[in-house]
C-alpha cells in the first residue's frame, strides 16, 4: 500500500513553516508503488505540485524498481518544476541523489521561462519538448523550471507559415526569456529576441543558415516522441505498433549520427517488443531514458 500524498503534504507543511525568503525549497517525492491510499485522484496530486510551485516550492519524483506510475510522476515533476528519475535498484540511488543534490547547490537562475510571441504570419506553433506549457494569447510559455550552471536547456519549436512568395527577410515574432536570480538577492530579469527566416526566390535553394546541431536534437526529440508512442501500444497490446515506432525511433536517431548505443537498444527492443518479450522494468527504463532525452540530461541511472 502506498500513501503518495501522506508524507508529501507534511513536507510541504514543515517547508512552508521555513522564513528564509531567500532558501531554495524542494520536495523530493520517493516511492515504489502506485498512489492507492490517502490521495488517489492524479489530478488533485497533480494540483498540489502545481500549488506549492506557485508557493515556490518544488517537487522532484524518484520511482524505484518497477511498480510505481511512471507517467503520474513525471507530471507531478513537471508541474512542480522538478526533476523526475527511475532507480533502477540499490546501486543507482546514490548517484540520483547525488546529481539532484549537486543541480541544488549549482542553481543559478529559478522559474525560468521562455515564451514565443508569434507575429499574425505564423499560422501555427508547437513545441518539441515536453515541459510544461500555457497558452498566452496566439503565443505559448513553456516553464523550464530551474536551472543549474553545469547544464544546457534546449527548447525546441515548430513554426507553421503559409506560403511566402516574396523573397527577403520575414519575421517570425519574438522570444521571452524571464528569469530570477537565486541568493541573497533575487532579481527578476527579462530578454527579448527577436527571431525571423530569410526566405528565397528559388525554392529548392538549400538552407545555408541550418545547424546541425538543432537538426540533430529535432530527431532527438521526435525519436523520443515514437518511443513513447512504442510505450503507448505495448500498454494497449499492440507489440507490432511498438516494434515500428521503437524502429522509427531508431531511424532517426541513426540519421543525425545519434547516439550508437541507444540506436542499438531501439532496435533490440523492437525485436523484443515484436515477440512480445516485455516487462515492467523495460517501460520503466525506455520510459525514463526517453524523459531525460526531452529534458536535456545525459545520465542514465540503469546500468
Amino acid at each position: 500500500m502506498t500513501n503518495l500524498s501522506g508524507g508529501w503534504l507534511k513536507g510541504l507543511e514543515m517547508l512552508e513553516a521555513s522564513s528564509r525568503a531567500d532558501a531554495l525549497r524542494r520536495i523530493i517525492l520517493l516511492t515504489d508503488g502506485h498512489a492507492n491510499v490517502g490521495e488517489r485522484n492524479h489530478d488533485k496530486l497533480i494540483g498540489v505540485a502545481s500549488a506549492a510551485r506557485s508557493r515556490n516550492i518544488t517537487t522532484t519524483t524518484i520511482g524505484f524498481g518497477d511498480g510505481y506510475d511512471e507517467q503520474l510522476l513525471s507530471l507531478i515533476a513537471d508541474n512542480g518544476s522538478g526533476n523526475d528519475y527511475w532507480c533502477a535498484g540499490p546501486d543507482q540511488a546514490p548517484q540520483i541523489f547525488n546529481d539532484e543534490f549537486e543541480g541544488l547547490a549549482s542553481v543559478v537562475a529559478q522559474n525560468v521561462s521562455v515564451e514565443i510571441q508569434p507575429t499574425d504570419g505564423v499560422i501555427d506553433i508547437g513545441i518539441l519538448n515536453e515541459f510544461p506549457m500555457t497558452p498566452v494569447g496566439r503565443g505559448v510559455q513553456i516553464a523550464l523550471g530551474d536551472a543549474y550552471g553545469d547544464e544546457k536547456r534546449r527548447v525546441i519549436a515548430k513554426l507553421l507559415l503559409p506560403t511566402v512568395r516574396e523573397a527577403g527577410p520575414y519575421p517570425l515574432g519574438e522570444i521571452v526569456i524571464r528569469w530570477a536570480t537565486a541568493g541573497d538577492d533575487v532579481e527578476l530579469h527579462t530578454v527579448t529576441v527577436p527571431i525571423g527566416i530569410g526566405v528565397s526566390s528559388d525554392p529548392d535553394a538549400p538552407d545555408l543558415d541550418a545547424d546541425p546541431a538543432v537538426t540533430e536534437h529535432v530527431n532527438i526529440l521526435r525519436a523520443a516522441e515514437e518511443r513513447r508512442t512504442a510505450l503507448d501500444a505495448i500498454r494497449m497490446g499492440d507489440y507490432d505498433t511498438a516494434s515500428s515506432s521503437f524502429n522509427i525511433a531508431a531511424d532517426l536517431l541513426e540519421s543525425s549520427g545519434g547516439d550508437a548505443m541507444l540506436i542499438r537498444e531501439l532496435r533490440l527492443d523492437s525485436t523484443r517488443a515484436s515477440n512480445g518479450d516485455w516487462d515492467e522494468m523495460s517501460t520503466k527504463k525506455q520510459w525514463s531514458n526517453r524523459r531525460a532525452s526531452t529534458k536535456g540530461r545525459k545520465t542514465r541511472y540503469d546500468d
